[in-house]
């Protein structure tokens, strides 16, 4: 594992790698993940309490169909109150729903939780929250790759300092943190 952060942030985004469950019987292979995963005991002992703003701050925790339990038993544990879920609806260049794996639905979104702990001023600036959807309509990019509009959403709602733990690219204005933080290095 790399080094933890040594700031406080009063934004924090995650995209833990869940572990799975794999059947055996699969010959596709399709739900294997191309990183090492973390059982939740482990999701659940990364300093996140500490890595906060003691003022307050806000957490965006990502997770799949399969994790919604996992998810907030995490925020939970951290001390965070659930606001709000997003979802991503995966689509095609035509717009369409981009079906993905599953065993009991084929799966075409993925979700993050919006959570608050302690006093967040985060959001004084903005009118209103009511002009921005639960709903992000994007097409698929490469595997745990989250959307553009993801993060353009979280600057715009929390002007504070960030920080995206299990990054997968740098990003101006956020720190990263995990081992994949130049994959798809946008040039920051």
């Amino acid at each position: 594992m790399i080094k933890s952060p040594h700031q406080t942030y009063s934004c924090i985004a995650i995209d833990p790698p869940w572990f799975y469950r794999l059947r055996k019987d699969d010959k596709t292979h399709r739900n294997r993940i191309p990183y090492p995963p973390m059982k939740i005991e482990e999701i659940l002992a990364l300093p996140i309490p500490e890595l906060c703003d003691t003022k307050g701050a806000i957490l965006w925790l990502w997770f799949t169909n399969n994790h919604a339990i996992e998810a907030c038993e995490c925020i939970k544990h951290w001390g965070f109150e659930l606001k709000t879920i997003l979802t991503w609806l995966k689509v095609s260049k035509a717009g369409n729903p981009r079906i993905g794996t599953g065993h009991w639905l084929r799966n075409c979104t993925e979700h993050c939780i919006l959570a608050t702990r302690g006093k967040v001023t985060s959001f004084s600036h903005a009118k209103t929250l009511t002009n921005d959807s639960t709903i992000l309509m994007t097409p698929r990019r490469e595997h745990s790759r989250k959307p553009d509009e993801f993060y353009r959403l979280v600057e715009k709602l929390c002007p504070g300092s960030k920080l995206e733990m299990f990054a997968r690219e740098r990003r101006l204005g956020w720190d990263a943190w995990g081992n994949e933080v130049d994959k798809f290095n946008n040039g920051v």
